[in-house]
């Protein structure tokens, strides 16, 4: 089953654009890591209280850039194996592992931007701020169960892996 799984032809190899495509990826992903560690160390310099004490958005920040800085850490591996081997990443556990853990991360940075959009929009037209209660673990677990849920589901399947999608 697992070898069945390599039967799709890297991204862009037959037509001459893998090495463009996956260098500009990795540089991407880098500025972006870079740009992550930048807001998560800035927010900690500016902010002399604890964590938990800042306002809900200065938490939602560093939520959003830690989810972005997982995802480009491990996607830029991702990449860079590729380049560095020529061919998908091997073995499937680990190509697996990167798809589990880009697909987590993706999902759960998009619920805690619906989560933003949702709460602007109740603070903007009802006046009225969510309450996500002591060290958000509410919120955490809203946007955290559903992808890890979808992820499992998805990995038991065997969904994830070098199809040309995750």
């Amino acid at each position: 089953m697992s070898t069945s799984m390599y039967n799709t032809t890297l991204l862009g190899w037959n037509d001459g654009t893998f090495y463009p495509l996956h260098i500009i990826a990795i540089v991407c992903m880098l500025c972006s890591f870079i740009a992550s560690v930048v807001v998560i160390m800035t927010s900690f310099k500016t902010h002399k209280n604890r964590f938990f004490s800042w306002s809900l958005s200065g938490r939602f920040v560093i939520y959003l850039a830690v989810c972005e800085m997982g995802f480009n850490f491990v996607h830029m591996f991702d990449h860079v194996t590729m380049v560095i081997t020529k061919d998908h990443v091997r073995p499937l556990e680990l190509c697996q592992f990167y798809a589990f853990v880009i697909v987590l991360l993706v999902s759960t940075k998009n619920l805690i931007l619906v989560t933003i959009a949702l709460n602007a929009f109740l603070l903007m037209r009802f006046r009225h701020q969510m309450e996500f209660g002591s060290r958000d673990w509410r919120m955490f677990a809203g946007v955290l169960v559903l992808p890890l849920v979808n992820c499992i589901v998805a990995l038991s399947s065997q969904q994830l892996g070098p199809t040309g999608a995750l």
